[in-house]
């Protein structure tokens, strides 16, 4: 409306496809878009139920999130980047939306997860530590995912694997709790908490590389080729699917396959295949690849 907004939230009666409840809200400006979203997420908890004495209860949306609406559309921005498998991109939304709120808890977060998958351990600590400086400023669930990775990059592993337990007993976090057995080599565990990740985030592409890398720790190598297949149905264009491809013959340490698919279409299309290249040369001793795979060579880990 002009430069302002009006929401409606409405709660449908699954029985008979009616409104059970309707809800409207207005903002002037962008401003003050997060206080309505507050407002009216208010009067939907109160009119399916709950009590007033718990709504007022409940910390402010600004004081959990961000009361900047830029540094949270950065934020949702980042999150989709590193899922897309844009971790560059992702980082610097991450950045962009700290530059913006540097109380923003939530992306200090995101920021640990992709420094750490990117393998930049002290950016990844700071990142941890800031978080958990911040973590009453978030709601429960992202409070425990940030002591969960503040006590993993302490080397506190009971404290950890403790926050992962409760976070997959609210039904959340089931791919984090599985990187987390990846990494004590528990694999058969790790396999069936990253299957149920998947189950419940079939569109994430990192759940199902956690699947296989678990599989292929147990030399499953068919199974492994099955979920990248399942993968598939459900993300056809992502690259992570691609770079599974290479991986399975790879941890296989079959080379000559590695380098077969490398070779066709899809393999060319691989976003990081000079990498896959780099390791095949570096495990067959060819060491006059040292100079041309350094930038890669610290993070190889087969």
């Amino acid at each position: 409306i002009g430069g302002g907004y009006q929401l409606t939230a409405r709660v449908v009666a699954t029985a008979t496809g009616g409104e059970a409840l309707t809800v409207r809200a207005t903002a002037t400006n962008d401003e003050g878009l997060i206080g309505a979203v507050e407002e009216i997420g208010k009067a939907l908890r109160r009119g399916i139920g709950e009590s007033l004495r718990s709504v007022r209860a409940a910390p402010a949306l600004s004081r959990v999130t961000t009361p900047s609406l830029p540094a949270l559309r950065a934020y949702i921005s980042s999150l989709r980047a590193e899922n897309d498998n844009q971790r560059s991109r992702g980082i610097l939304l991450a950045k962009e939306a700290i530059a913006l709120d540097s109380n923003f808890a939530a992306a200090w977060g995101a920021l640990y997860v992709m420094h750490s998958n990117d393998g930049q351990v002290q950016l990844a600590t700071q990142a941890a530590t800031r978080a958990y400086e911040l973590r009453d400023r978030l709601t429960e669930y992202e409070r425990l995912r940030v002591m969960a990775r503040y006590h993993a990059k302490r080397g506190e592993l009971a404290e950890e694997e403790a926050v992962w337990v409760r976070l997959v007993e609210m039904d959340r976090e089931q791919q984090n709790y599985a990187n987390m057995l990846l990494g004590v080599k528990r694999f058969a565990e790790a396999e069936v908490m990253a299957l149920r990740g998947v189950a419940r985030a079939p569109t994430q592409g990192v759940g199902y590389w956690s699947v296989v890398e678990a599989q292929v720790a147990q030399q499953k190598f068919s199974a492994a080729e099955s979920t990248v297949v399942a993968m598939a149905d459900h993300m056809p264009e992502s690259d992570w699917r691609l770079q599974l491809k290479a991986a399975i013959p790879l941890g296989a340490r079959d080379f000559d396959a590695t380098e077969a698919y490398l070779r066709t279409p899809d393999g060319q299309a691989l976003s990081s295949d000079e990498f896959y290249r780099c390791v095949i040369d570096l495990q067959r001793a060819r060491f006059s690849a040292l100079r041309r795979c350094d930038d890669w060579s610290l993070g190889v880990a087969v």
